[in-house]
């Protein structure tokens, strides 16, 4: 049986069978085929300079519900802004899943206290401080996706280098293997909003 296809149907389902080859090749974020794929460090490190990685479950969670919470926080101002279209669909998304990350951290016996907490609380102040100052409505929009690039790299780097090996009980593991995977998605939707401005 010999099988005639006209010449412009063999190259849309040629073209069509490369195109499935590429995009399952370039897996979810997170997924070890993504750029953002894990790379844990074997022994906790911190991040911060002169400081000593978080240690116990419970600093581990307070430093991810900081991350949280600073999150929330710029990503809430951006709706308050109301900075339109995909920019303020991104920020929604934030503030639902991190809102509810942070739920999780919490009754996972998460303790807001500490240095490293500190720190991150600092940084994420200071964050939504620089944003608030933009009063340019398009200048403001751009500030908030660069921040949200940075932010979620810097976090990305907190989870591997020093919250993921540092985590005792498997629970909490799960939790910040969970949390890296919507960390990962954030950051790509992020790099996406931007090249697309």
């Amino acid at each position: 049986m010999t099988m005639n296809l006209h010449p412009s149907r063999t190259g849309v389902l040629a073209a069509s069978l490369a195109l499935a080859v590429v995009l399952g090749a370039c897996g979810r974020a997170g997924d070890d085929t993504s750029r953002t794929a894990p790379q844990v460090a074997q022994q906790p490190q911190a991040v911060d300079p002169g400081a000593t990685p978080a240690h116990g479950d419970g600093e581990i969670l307070g430093a991810l519900a900081a991350i949280d919470r600073n999150m929330i926080a710029l990503a809430q101002q951006a709706v308050d802004r109301h900075v339109g279209a995909s920019t303020e669909e991104f920020a929604r998304q934030l503030l639902h899943q991190h809102g509810d990350h942070l739920e999780r951290a919490l009754a996972l016996g998460a303790k807001e206290t500490g240095k490293t907490v500190e720190a991150l609380q600092a940084a994420g102040k200071s964050s939504v401080d620089a944003l608030a100052a933009q009063d340019d409505e398009n200048s403001y929009r751009n500030a908030f996706i660069r921040t949200m690039v940075l932010q979620h790299a810097e976090a990305l780097d907190r989870l591997d280098r020093e919250l993921i090996p540092a985590a005792g009980d498997e629970p909490v593991r799960q939790h910040l293997q969970q949390t890296r995977l919507m960390l990962a998605e954030h950051f790509e939707r992020a790099q996406a909003v931007a090249s697309s401005r």
